[in-house]
């Protein structure tokens, strides 16, 4: 498959209501992917569309068009497109893939692709006042983070399903807001040669299935999403991986987990440590 990765940075992933909470996440986008730019030695003019992924888009002000904004801000040229995806926690990772659809369609030979997320920034809420209220009557704010709604599939919150999940591998749990954005560089093999670029992997291919919803806490990659400790370790039961070549460097609960930034993170991860792994080899 003739798409490589040029640049992978990321920000640092802090937690929830720490000192990333006023920046705006096209910023913090941004910031990532300036350094990926830069490290990559191209020339962000030459960047042909952004794909950024940002499913807490109420959590700043630009709204639906932070991944625009992402682009922008990052040095990509006004005229350039830039599309936003929303895939739950695999959102960075479908921005990737996307991005590397566009390359091998031809739609783009060089693509800032990414994911990005402030959760310390969204909105609290307070129902049934758009359309007028009763004096007297009692609103109380809700926090998005913490007031998981009940699936309307399944019946079951989050907090649920993954408690039914822990209990059927006979496991613990433990989950992880943040706030940070992952930046990465794909190219078109014509473009690593016309620009006498040095990738640091190939994309070689990539898998996406589904699963009942009371289940969706199973889903696995090389290395696997933590959105919960019962996740990672339910999947790693499932797919009988030794534990001691899953997430070596920390995975979610260790480095938070910045809903729209995480898969971007893990692959960013995963650039250098198969680049670790090939030169110990």
């Amino acid at each position: 498959m003739p798409v490589s990765s040029k640049g992978a940075k990321r920000t640092p992933f802090c937690q929830y209501g720490g000192p990333l909470r006023e920046l705006p996440a096209s910023h913090a986008f941004a910031a990532a992917a300036k350094d990926a730019i830069n490290s990559a030695k191209v020339d962000p003019t030459l960047i042909d569309e952004t794909v950024v992924g940002n499913v807490n888009y109420l959590s700043q002000c630009d709204g639906g068009k932070t991944p625009r904004y992402c682009g922008l801000y990052s040095g990509v040229p006004i005229e350039k497109p830039a599309l936003g995806v929303s895939k739950a926690c695999g959102t960075g990772l479908q921005a990737i893939i996307t991005a590397a659809v566009d390359i091998l369609f031809g739609t783009s030979k060089i693509t800032l692709t990414g994911g990005t997320d402030i959760m310390s920034t969204l909105p609290m809420l307070v129902r049934n006042v758009r359309f007028g209220t009763t004096l007297g009557t009692a609103h109380v704010f809700e926090d998005h983070i913490q007031r998981e709604l009940v699936d309307s599939y399944s019946g079951k919150t989050l907090s649920e399903i993954v408690e039914e999940l822990a209990r059927r591998f006979k496991i613990g749990r433990k989950e992880t807001a943040a706030d940070g954005a992952a930046a990465l560089l794909l190219a078109s093999a014509e473009s690593v040669k016309t620009h006498n670029l040095s990738p640091l992997v190939k994309i070689t291919g990539w898998s996406c299935v589904g699963v009942a919803p009371e289940d969706s806490g199973i889903a696995a990659a090389v290395a696997i999403n933590e959105t919960s400790a019962a996740q990672v370790l339910a999947s790693a039961k499932e797919l009988k991986v030794d534990l001691s070549k899953v997430n070596v460097n920390g995975g979610a609960l260790a480095v938070g987990h910045p809903v729209s930034a995480t898969g971007a993170r893990m692959v960013t991860n995963l650039v250098y440590e198969l680049r670790v792994i090939e030169e110990a080899y």
